[in-house]
């Protein structure tokens, strides 16, 4: 009976322990995450772009809304089998801004820029604050270990 009891004590502990790909991570030092308006026409104060899903061009608002310093944590998530996504967490102060930008009705889209390349520009549904969620399309293994490792 205690030879049961700590063999499930052992599975309990190995199973609570693998947390290495859900665990919210601190965004790498030499990682740069931002986040951008995007304006429907080019415009002084814009940056053309790439939009990774229909290879148009966009234009990035400057400055960004939110810099790698906004960010606390990234985390992937795997909300559904074969669904990944990658979780951002920001600061106080990066909710606030995030939260006056996509309340503005002229923010219809923004665009993730990860380590200077377009990662995705999706449409803005409704406010956001706290964070957001990237899902499917270019989010991999290999981005969440380019943003975390350190």
């Amino acid at each position: 009976m205690r030879t049961l009891w700590y063999l499930c004590a052992a599975l309990l502990l190995v199973a609570g322990c693998d947390t290495s790909n859900s665990s919210p991570r601190p965004l790498a030092k030499t990682a740069s995450l931002e986040l951008y308006a995007v304006s429907p026409t080019q415009t002084p104060g814009t940056k053309q772009a790439t939009d990774p899903a229909t290879n148009t061009p966009i234009f990035l608002a400057t400055p960004a809304i939110i810099s790698a310093a906004d960010v606390t944590t990234v985390q992937r998530i795997e909300d559904q089998p074969q669904r990944l996504s990658l979780g951002v967490n920001l600061s106080a102060a990066g909710a606030k801004k995030l939260a006056a930008a996509t309340a503005d009705p002229t923010v219809k889209q923004l665009a993730v820029v990860v380590n200077g390349a377009v990662i995705a520009a999706p449409q803005v549904l409704s406010p956001m604050s706290t964070g957001f969620s990237l899902t499917g399309g270019e989010i991999h293994e290999q981005l969440f270990q380019e943003l975390t490792e350190n």
